[in-house]
């Protein structure tokens, strides 16, 4: 279903190819989240999950 899943204390992110089939895919189990966003990675996601660290400008 995804790829990796991240539980934080106030929202659980989940890690796709694609966020609108996730997306599709969780809520056809009849589940349905308060909120969604389906985005993209950006470079600053990319480089703080291969390094740990944030970008500084």
């Amino acid at each position: 279903m995804c790829e990796r899943i991240e539980t934080l204390p106030d929202r659980i992110l989940m890690y796709a190819e694609d966020g609108e089939k996730l997306l599709e895919q969780i809520t056809a189990l009849e589940l349905h989240p308060t909120t969604s966003l389906v985005r993209r990675s950006s470079l600053e996601d990319v480089f703080l999950r291969l390094t740990g660290r944030t970008l500084i400008e």
